[in-house]
């Protein structure tokens, strides 16, 4: 049975009167527009991270890969995060100029054999992605 909704209250009937919200034609469509939040891919040469997804999958990577700055309007503390993972042989890393590290400084190469994880938060005063890798076993 279908739900409706209005003004504030849930009915369990058929409505067909006007003002009436099938609730589940809004939930169709509700998560028919939620984007997918997982990007995954075996290998690519740059990865240009946006709003559409939250976690970035890098496996296998098979060249050097460029960061690029993310497109898209970020608010301030938007995150997302990267995991890269090589195909056995390190691969170079580069990155867009809006990144910045946290702590210490961004890798240059993966490791052989490791997973490198990026979290990634925006900060709107500076204009800039604030950056944490961290090697994993």
């Amino acid at each position: 049975m279908a739900y409706f909704i209005k003004t504030g209250y849930w009915e369990k009937a058929v409505k067909s009167a006007k003002g009436w919200l099938n609730l589940n034609t809004v939930i169709e469509d509700v998560v028919d527009n939620i984007p997918n939040k997982v990007y995954s891919q075996t290998t690519i040469s740059s990865l240009t991270p946006s709003k559409s997804y939250e976690y970035y999958d890098i496996s296998s990577l098979g060249s050097a890969l460029n960061i690029a700055n993310p497109t898209g309007v970020f608010a301030n503390f938007d995150a997302f995060i990267i995991r890269v993972t090589d195909n056995g042989t390190a691969r170079a890393l580069t990155y867009g100029d809006k990144y910045r590290a946290l702590d210490e400084e961004l890798p240059t190469t993966t490791e052989i054999g490791k997973t490198l994880y990026f979290g990634v938060i925006y900060d709107s005063v500076s204009d800039k992605f604030d950056i944490k890798a961290t090697q994993e076993v």
